[in-house]
């Protein structure tokens, strides 16, 4: 436009191309500083309580397995070690001393030695299964407190192999790509596809303008569940403003 019109009224980023086609740029109104976008870092998911967490050291497939297990030697031990006539065959009973085992409370009496060698091997099962659920409960809690890389620059994006959206056609983009040649920086179209490729998770970042990301901010289309947040420190102070001829004559 600047070969058509001496004024274009709108907010733009003063660049080295923009220069060279004879663009001037009056004192900028418009704050268009280059920052980061990205999705929260969940501090409502560590406070959130679960009633059923004592359940994730294990997979339902387990946790199945074992009950099936549970129900299968009780059955197995009233067979081995009683008739229908005596204590032992107490199905209530036994699932009673049966819940007890498996929290490593023994309190079966078998008299015959073919009871006694099960009981001896039911024990023995309550044992390993309780390690191994304490050993994987201890690794659940250190996986869940694990912080999240903090990102405090583009630096440290681009140091963790951070994806970050931009968008082709502002100078937002292409001063990335020059000033960050390591970076991984992934163009799209149009500002809103940047932004919601972080949503999708193609990319963990969206480099975009300060002023744009107020916009975008309060919206729900784009950011509906507040999921998403700035991140960091300002990669480039930007003033914009209106473009002008520079041999406009004004």
């Amino acid at each position: 436009g600047s070969n058509a019109y001496d004024l274009m009224v709108d907010w733009w980023n003063t660049s080295v191309e923009r220069l060279q086609m004879g663009i001037g740029f009056p004192e900028g109104f418009y704050d268009a500083s280059y920052i980061l976008i990205g999705l929260q870092g969940g501090d409502d998911s560590s406070t959130k309580v679960d009633l059923f967490n004592f359940l994730r050291p294990f997979s339902m497939t387990l946790w199945w397995a074992i009950l099936g297990t549970t129900i299968v030697s009780i059955l197995a031990y009233m067979v081995i070690e009683g008739s229908p006539n005596n204590e032992a065959w107490n199905v209530g009973w036994n699932l009673y001393l049966g819940i007890l085992m498996f929290t490593q409370h023994f309190s079966y009496e078998p008299v015959s030695p073919p009871g006694r060698l099960f009981g001896a091997s039911m024990a023995f099962w309550s044992l390993l299964i309780i390690v191994a659920y304490t050993a994987n409960l201890a690794s659940f809690f250190v996986a869940q407190n694990t912080p999240r890389i903090q990102i405090n620059s583009i630096d440290d994006a681009i140091r963790a192999n951070m994806r970050i959206c931009t968008w082709d056609a502002a100078a937002s983009g292409a001063y990335a790509k020059a000033q960050y040649p390591q970076g991984i920086f992934i163009g799209k179209e149009t500002e809103q596809e940047s932004l919601m490729a972080v949503k999708t998770g193609e990319c963990d970042l969206c480099l975009m303008s300060l002023k744009s990301w107020e916009q975008y901010e309060s919206d729900r289309d784009y950011n509906g569940d507040c999921d998403l947040a700035w991140v960091g420190r300002v990669v480039k102070f930007v003033e914009a403003g209106f473009a002008v001829k520079n041999d406009a004559g004004i």
